[in-house]
């Protein structure tokens, strides 16, 4: 209990001094983070739109099973659309990001620690938080943003190709009642669990492959550390964030 405590604090200062690099970092820096958005974006799109439209899919499935027996079909596209935006939207996309960019960064980083990368840069007085953390740190939480806008297009996407195909669903019937289950809330509970989430993704794997030692071992235990940890984190942090915004939605009345 008192390592997870220690580590935990580790990572809370780690977080602390990124958010001060990029608030002193130049204004080149910014340039950076954009180019280095695009390329996450880019390089995860296909695996998040594959995925994306069998979510959909799915969803539509299991949705329409159980309101066909209430003759209920009529809320099909709003049920689905609201699941999908609320929750397993932003909650695949997030351990997507871990398997596909999380990783990456994390035995990156590991790697450059354990070769003497990182120690030769900041011999040359290169500061590492400001020329080669910060701008990743922030790229991975702005790809996830986009890559949820992306994904969340492509499920339901898929969602309406298949109640299309499968329920005999058009457009309209599949639309009809979304406005009673979306709104804004609805919109601004997808992109804040995905803002969390992918700052889960972004500050485990920059800390843990910072911080890795003892060569190639080590390396490894680095990535298994931040995609375990990033994992273990996105659930818990989908359940507290599910309960607040259920309360503040039922201090907010009808």
């Amino acid at each position: 209990m008192l390592r997870f405590i220690r580590e935990l604090g580790a990572i809370v200062l780690f977080t602390k001094s990124i958010l001060y690099a990029l608030w002193i970092g130049p204004a080149s820096m910014w340039h950076e983070i954009l180019h280095e958005t695009s390329r996450i974006f880019w390089r995860s799109l296909q695996t998040i739109s594959f995925a994306g439209f069998f979510v959909g899919a799915i969803l539509i499935l299991q949705f329409d099973t159980i309101l066909a027996r209430y003759d209920a079909r009529l809320y099909l596209g709003g049920v689905c659309m609201s699941t999908i935006i609320r929750d397993v939207g932003p909650l695949i996309i997030a351990f997507l990001l871990v398997g596909k960019v999380g990783a990456y960064t994390a035995a990156e980083l590991g790697t450059m620690r354990v070769t003497e990368q990182i120690d030769a840069r900041e011999c040359l007085g290169a500061e590492s938080f400001v020329t080669l953390l910060a701008p990743r740190w922030m790229s991975i939480v702005l790809a996830s943003l986009t890559l949820l806008i992306a994904g969340l297009s492509i499920s339901i996407g898929g969602a309406f190709f298949l109640a299309l195909i499968h329920s005999s669903i058009n457009m309209h019937e599949f639309l009809f009642l979304v406005p009673r289950f979306n709104g804004f809330s609805t919109l601004g509970s997808g992109l804040l669990k995905s803002f969390i989430y992918g700052l889960l993704v972004a500050t485990l794997a920059c800390f843990y492959g910072f911080y890795a030692k003892n060569g190639a071992a080590g390396v490894g235990r680095a990535v298994t550390k931040a995609t375990v940890g990033t994992h273990f984190s996105i659930i818990v942090a989908n359940y507290l964030t599910g309960t607040l915004l259920t309360a503040l939605e039922h201090l907010g009345g009808p």
